[in-house]
């Protein structure tokens, strides 16, 4: 199977979402969006609660992950499944 690079991820807003419901375990946003940061080099997920908090999963074009909520770094889970997760969808760093 030939792979799309992370970068692609910006124009597909199901895979997106698919990435986001994984790694924030099923908490749903109220409010979701994605864009792409090309000066910080990685895309980012985000969704904004009504209290206006938000939460933030940074994908990184060279395979890295990061995940806030708030200020505060979050963990990211399993990462296994997180990676198997992003392949299926047809993507890799």
């Amino acid at each position: 199977m030939e792979y799309k690079h992370l970068s692609e991820l910006i124009n597909d807003e199901p895979a997106c979402k698919a990435i986001f419901q994984l790694v924030t375990a099923g908490c749903g946003p109220t409010e979701f969006g994605h864009v792409e940061d090309s000066e910080l080099g990685y895309i980012t997920l985000w969704e904004k609660y009504g209290s206006g908090t938000t939460r933030h999963i940074h994908i990184v074009t060279d395979g890295s992950i990061e995940h806030y909520y708030g200020d505060e770094l979050e963990p990211v889970g399993n990462v296994f499944t997180l990676v198997d997760q992003i392949r299926a969808l047809g993507y890799s760093a």
